[in-house]
């Protein structure tokens, strides 16, 4: 992933796209840093979490420049946002999500909100950066409080 990042990187430096030369060569510096922090390479998994962490931050940010009324801030951390999705895996969504999660509960024998974390942890295991945390917690809520 790191070595698709950097060709990346080239060919976008090549191509004169700021907004993608900025956002590869942040990711690049994250994951080296990562690296180092973790003092040997970095998982496929390690990785796609950096980068989901890469999104969310982003989110926060458009999220934070909007209410401030600087919607042209906010729109520059979209774009960033849609440079880093590329490099992610799908996510699971509607009816696949939703399998996903009535196969763990069933796994787990889970019937209350007490088994919740057993739920999630699984879930997230099983599916580790394929699935969105909030949406997954709220859809794991709902099916064991009912």
């Amino acid at each position: 992933m790191i070595e698709r990042l950097r060709s990346d990187l080239n060919t976008a430096m090549k191509g004169r796209d700021e907004i993608t030369v900025r956002v590869l060569r942040m990711l690049i510096s994250d994951l080296h840093n990562r690296k180092i922090a973790a003092r040997k390479d970095l998982s496929e998994e390690q990785v796609i979490a950096a980068l989901r962490t890469a999104v969310k931050q982003r989110q926060e940010a458009a999220e934070q420049f909007a209410e401030g009324g600087r919607q042209d801030r906010a729109d520059a951390e979209l774009a960033e946002i849609e440079v880093v999705r590329v490099y992610l895996p799908n996510l699971l969504e509607g009816d696949e999500l939703s399998a996903a999660i009535d196969e763990v509960i069933a796994d787990t024998g889970a019937s209350s909100p007490a088994d919740m974390g057993k739920v999630m942890g699984q879930l997230m295991s099983r599916h580790q950066g394929r699935i969105d945390g909030k949406v997954a917690n709220a859809l794991v809520r709902e099916r064991l409080a009912g």
